[in-house]
């Protein structure tokens, strides 16, 4: 059916073999999809698992690219056309190992690797290299660029060394050698949320949680919590945290996989000293045979309104001054017009303490 392309008309036939035999590719490192057909090369005595590809020549890739179908990730090896503007034809190589820098500079790079002189050993279609050299192959871009010679690596069980590194038609080549064992570097951070204030009344809850890192990557694992006073504070396994009484209290989060553990900042947990402001609301000036109202305005130090702070209003008068108090409003009057010019005041009293005063001043008949 592919040989028939070169002698019909190209866009029908190959149209509608895209629309049978179409699959949905997305290019690996972009995430672009785009459509393409294969056929599978049957070649039993070889362990590669190799694919022939054709789509359009609007599709997002090029020769090297990295492109994932179902499970797989293939690399595009090469890309050729029988001299046509419809579509291109590649031979994709199966991915069979991953590249990670033991400095975790570079994470996560598929490869496909294979052996330049002795060592490779295929078992079940599987790889393992004794000694001697390797060749990785992969998609020349940002991030395998980072590569650099004397970097090393695992994978297969082995640890490489990379010996040499050059780039042809958009593919990158990782020359290596077999190096003694390394263990990756883990460069391990826990990060704990959720206390957003430096203190907490009693009774009040937070919700606490982690991000855990590697090498500036985030994964998952196993988190368990530990209060530093559990009179002050508790936490449970979720996180969950409940301030019981006065006192400084911190929080140790655990991570059971990497045996390593992380306490947050030192909080204060108990109900805060509260100070209140007051004042008269009014107008200093009263006439004669007018009532008059004032009002007290309460307000905390966080400015809000408070409602039910005891206190008493009291008149400091030479004469007499009608009073109706009414809660946190007073109505005064003044009959006798003999008083004009003169002054008095009021006050709001907490126990015996003055907390706010005006001094009004009587004025005759209008």
């Amino acid at each position: 059916m592919v040989m028939n392309l070169m002698y019909t008309p190209l866009e029908t036939i190959f149209d509608a073999t895209m629309e049978r035999e179409g699959r949905n590719i997305t290019a690996y490192t972009s995430g672009s999809e785009f459509q393409a057909f294969m056929r599978r090369n049957d070649d039993g005595n070889n362990y590669e698992d190799r694919i022939t590809l054709y789509y359009y020549t609007n599709a997002p890739v090029v020769q090297g690219s990295l492109i994932s179908y179902g499970n797989k990730i293939y690399i595009l090896v090469n890309r050729e056309t029988e001299e046509n503007h419809c579509y291109y034809k590649s031979s994709a190589l199966a991915c069979n190992g991953m590249i990670t820098l033991n400095n975790r500079e570079v994470i996560g790079i598929p490869c496909y690797a294979s052996a330049m002189k002795d060592g490779l050993a295929e078992s079940n279609n599987m790889l393992s290299l004794i000694n001697g050299t390797m060749e990785f192959i992969t998609e020349s871009n940002s991030l395998s660029r980072q590569i650099q010679i004397d970097d090393t690596f695992n994978e297969f069980g082995r640890t490489y060394k990379v010996n040499n590194i050059y780039y042809k038609d958009g593919i990158l080549h990782v020359i290596t050698e077999v190096s003694t064992n390394e263990r990756p570097i883990e460069h391990l951070k826990i990060v704990i949320d959720g206390l957003s204030k430096d203190s907490y009344m009693i009774g009040n809850t937070a919700q606490l949680c982690t991000t855990l890192y590697i090498n500036n990557v985030i994964i998952n694992g196993t988190v368990t919590w530990e209060s530093t006073d559990t009179s002050v504070a508790s936490i449970d396994g979720t996180g969950k945290v409940t301030f019981l009484s006065d006192g400084s209290v911190a929080f140790k989060a655990y991570w059971i996989e990497k045996d390593i553990s992380e306490t947050s900042a030192i909080v204060i947990a108990g109900n805060p000293n509260v100070s209140y402001t007051y004042k008269i609301i009014g107008k200093p000036e009263l006439t004669c045979g007018i009532r008059r109202k004032y009002t007290l305005e309460i307000t905390d130090n966080a400015g809000n309104k408070a409602d039910n702070v005891a206190f008493t209003w009291n008149v400091l008068a030479d004469f007499e001054v009608e009073q109706n108090i009414n809660g946190s409003q007073i109505t005064l009057c003044v009959d006798d017009e003999k008083m004009d010019g003169n002054t008095f005041v009021l006050q709001v009293m907490e126990d015996s303490n003055v907390m706010d005063e005006m001094e009004i001043l009587v004025r005759g008949e209008l």
